[in-house]
């Protein structure tokens, strides 16, 4: 097959996996998760002016909010940036998948397995319902792999590698174990040869230094660098991090995610047996995802590069039957489609959403506040900006966060407001209850409550 057939192929298998399994998705009402809602209320708003964590606060990392502004930039309308985005970043995971299976495979079975891994990715429980940052750290992973047995003086590697390494720690710097990994992987290959060492860490590190000194160069530039350490570093290590998973939840985790944990058990033995470049970061990333603090579904996503090695285990028993590899690649997008979680919501009127019916009563110049829960999509509907630097309750135990919001709820400062799973404590008396609807939760269950409240009293003036 051409080269560039393949490449083709591998961008509209990109496209359809994207639009069939992730909510950012055109053939989806609306992405209604609330974390990817809250990356892209973030974009919205710094597309607007606002400055990253001095003026409105999240906790991820800065990159992965450009994403959202240029996505905001796209349309701020709808998730369809977002959906593009999603697209780019599938479509170089399965470049480099391809690359990696290619060095030891045929064309036409180095594109199949390229697929058949995209298709578990975006069909996966860990996968989530599309837009998280673990998605959008994968194709550095990929390059990593890609890059990490590449042994030869030449310094573009660990240049790249320092790059991509920089990358995923302005994204999300937990998933900074497997580049670290690799790096443990370099000290043993060249722990007799100092100089090959220190000259690949000094190019890795340059590299690494790029991204962060940008964004160090923006946050300065904006009088925001405290700002940034304080919500980036410090409350993620000390305000959040310290929430433990227990075993129950682990487990449901895992049950969720069987349709691939096997592979990776098996990708897992061909690392240790075969490729040793690999099992450092393998394994430093899996005692993080233990040990890191709160586990989510969606956390499972950053081991999941792996997999490509048990995929390639998978195609030794069926390399060379020619026949096998277009079926296949249209089996696996076509079950993706089928099997992936989000498939409920897929085709449904926006108008049927809690999130439409509820930012119907909101207009787009109101001041409106979604209180105690993370963004469920009211501000994108609704066409509103935060006015507020606590525009949501994070999963951050930030007691200035909570005082904030609760100060502004009780001068009556925004228009409107909304609360989920609970009804407005009594004392914030200058609101009256004016909707109700009732969303999906979390494992699609429709029995998520939202109770919108108009100020009803005046404004308390300072």
């Amino acid at each position: 097959m051409q080269r560039k057939r393949g490449v083709l192929l591998l961008f509209l298998a990109a496209v359809f996996l994207v639009s069939f399994c992730s909510q950012s998705s055109p053939l989806y009402p609306l992405n209604i998760w609330d974390d990817a809602n809250c990356l892209l209320t973030v974009g919205r708003a710094m597309k607007s002016g606002a400055v990253l964590y001095r003026d409105i606060y999240e906790q991820k990392g800065p990159t992965l909010y450009l994403i959202h502004m240029l996505a905001a930039c796209i349309q701020d309308s709808s998730f369809f940036g977002v959906y593009l985005f999603e697209i780019l970043a599938l479509f170089l995971d399965l470049l480099l998948a391809f690359r990696i299976l290619y060095d030891r495979r045929s064309e036409v079975y180095s594109l199949f397995g390229a697929i058949l891994f995209g298709a578990l990715v975006v069909s996966s429980a860990t996968f989530s319902r599309g837009d998280s940052a673990e998605e959008f750290c994968l194709p550095c992973i990929m390059g990593l792999l890609y890059l990490g047995e590449k042994t030869g003086e030449k310094k573009t590697v660990p240049i790249w590698m320092g790059i991509l390494s920089g990358i995923i720690g302005t994204i999300k710097y937990t998933m900074l174990a497997i580049p670290l990994g690799l790096c443990v992987y370099r000290i043993t290959l060249n722990h007799r040869r100092p100089r090959r060492l220190v000259r690949f860490f000094l190019w890795f590190l340059l590299g690494m230094l790029l991204p962060f000194l940008a964004w160090g160069i923006y946050f300065a530039a904006n009088g925001a660098l405290m700002d940034a350490y304080k919500a980036y570093i410090f409350n993620n290590i000390f305000l959040y991090a310290g929430e433990r998973t227990d075993l129950l939840e682990l487990l449901s985790i895992l049950k969720r995610n069987l349709p691939w944990i096997w592979l990776l058990g098996i990708s897992a033995y061909r690392i240790f047996v075969d490729r040793v470049a690999y099992d450092h970061s393998l394994y430093l990333q899996f005692l993080v995802l233990i040990f890191g603090g709160r586990m989510w579904p969606y956390t499972w996503l950053a081991l999941m590069p792996f997999l490509v090695f048990g995929i390639d285990w998978l195609l030794s028993f069926i390399d060379g039957k020619r026949l096998l590899w277009l079926p296949g690649m249209a089996a696996a997008m076509a079950l993706a489609a089928i099997l992936t979680p989000n498939a409920f919501l897929r085709g449904q009127p926006r108008e049927e959403l809690a999130q439409s019916q509820i930012a119907a009563y909101i207009p787009a110049d109101a001041s409106f506040l979604q209180y105690s829960h993370l963004d469920d999509g009211v501000y994108l509907l609704s066409g509103t900006l935060p006015e507020e630097k606590y525009f949501v309750r994070l999963n951050v135990q930030s007691q200035e966060m909570l005082d904030a919001m609760d100060f502004a709820l009780t001068i009556g400062k925004p228009e409107y407001v909304l609360i989920t799973w609970r009804m407005l404590p009594e004392q914030f008396d200058r609101y009256e209850l004016i909707a109700y609807a009732t969303g999906y939760d979390d494992l699609n269950r429709k029995n998520k409550d939202f109770f919108l409240y108009r100020r009803s009293a005046p404004l308390q003036e300072d």
